[in-house]
Order: C-alpha cells, then sequence, then structure tokens
C-alpha cells in the first residue's frame, strides 16, 4: 500500500469544495482537527470506529461534563466524520 499524505490529501479535498463554491464552514475545522489526531497518534492504517470514537472524546476541557466528553458533541463530532466512511 503506497503512503498517503493524509493533512494534504484534506487539504485538497477542503480547497476542491472552495473551488466548487461552498463556504468554509465548522465541518472544515472539525476534519483538520481530526486529521491532526489522526498524524499526532500515528495512525496511517484505514479509518476505523474505535479512531473516529477516540477522537470524538478528546475535546477541549470547556466542553468535558463529569470530565468526559457532552455525549451531544461526541455525537455531533462523530456525524462529521460519517460521509468519509464508505
Amino acid at each position: 500500500m503506497a503512503y498517503v499524505d493524509l493533512t494534504a490529501k484534506v487539504e485538497q479535498y477542503l480547497a476542491e469544495r472552495l473551488r466548487l463554491g461552498f463556504k468554509p464552514c465548522s465541518t472544515d475545522l472539525a476534519v483538520r482537527s481530526f486529521t491532526r489526531f489522526m498524524v499526532g497518534e500515528g495512525h496511517d492504517s484505514a479509518l476505523t470506529v474505535d479512531v473516529m470514537v477516540q477522537w470524538a472524546h478528546q475535546v477541549q476541557p470547556r466542553y468535558l461534563v463529569g470530565g468526559r466528553a457532552n455525549v451531544d458533541t461526541a455525537a455531533r463530532r462523530l456525524a462529521t466524520l460519517r460521509p468519509f466512511v464508505r
């Protein structure tokens, strides 16, 4: 399997969306955040539910409820990634 620069691919994807007339949105930030997580954690294999859930639960401290990510926040973050899982 050939090496794929995930960050470069994500930036190409987001640039293409802009070129097609889509406006920047919070989803763009979330996708970049997920990419940083993947690269930072050294995940270089297939996207798995376990990896997605790990990322979804890693939120800024101000969004934690009882030391964990709010269920709604985690669900929203997972929904952001759904279009990429096919």
